[in-house]
């Protein structure tokens, strides 16, 4: 495949590019900014190059961090679904911001889901569709009350359609392993796997310009006893 590195790198960034098999701005997006600047032969001038050619595609480094977050309560609405019928699980956002509303209730954040279990075409996810609310709140049997757990997470922000969420979520992955992480899961259960749709589609209408936050809770002491789903 044809590179499409900028012009201008100089031959020891463009050398210790390639000899780490990156020749495609694409495969940058996997990467944080600090993993390329150790490349061997990567200077300051190389960094903004591909910075400002990353920008003009409307692509960025990929900048996870990790972060302590306190516990949050949220209404949500549970449901499972398949890909094929995603539709009914975004129908839900502005369902629970409606019962909210309707409520009298305040939020104290942006719209998420919060993955359980990981599906496919075929095989259901089982989530949760909430709104983070500023006091524990009381459900009424399809709105339900919950908690996002207390302790670290590995966040990131997507930016662009949500149709290439994929590709954030994949590299987010990697960059935990990379770091030695243990995502707080036991086997195929989720204790703490969200997206934050930060953009409001009444304010932003293009899917283009949209911001997800990412957010996997870390493995530690405390976090052990988050796998358990809440009763309900």
């Amino acid at each position: 495949m044809t590179s499409d590195l900028p012009a201008g790198l100089s031959k020891p960034a463009l050398r210790a590019l390639t000899a780490a098999g990156y020749t495609r701005l694409e495969q940058l997006t996997k990467l944080s900014e600090a993993e390329v600047k150790r490349l061997h032969g990567m200077g300051p001038r190389a960094l903004d190059l591909l910075r400002r050619a990353l920008a003009a595609d409307g692509r960025s480094f990929l900048e996870p961090k990790v972060e302590v977050r306190a516990e949050q309560p949220y209404a949500a609405i549970p449901i499972k679904v398949t890909m094929k019928e995603w539709g009914r699980a975004n129908a839900l956002v502005g369902e629970v911001i409606g019962w909210l509303s309707r409520q009298g209730i305040e939020f104290a954040g942006a719209p998420f889901f919060r993955y359980w279990t990981i599906g496919d075409m075929d095989r259901e996810f089982d989530l949760e569709v909430g709104v983070p609310v500023a006091s524990v709140v009381s459900g009424d049997g399809r709105v339900i009350a919950g908690f996002i757990p207390s302790g670290s997470y590995a966040t990131v922000v997507h930016f662009g359609h949500p149709d290439r969420l994929v590709e954030s979520l994949q590299a987010l992955q990697e960059w935990g392993t990379r770091q030695g992480l243990e995502w707080n899961s036991r086997g195929e259960v989720w204790g703490g796997r969200f997206e934050f749709y930060l953009t409001n589609p009444a304010e932003q209408p293009d899917l283009e310009k949209w911001s997800i936050e990412i957010a996997y809770q870390v493995r530690d002491n405390s976090a052990r006893r988050e796998t358990n789903r809440p009763r309900r």
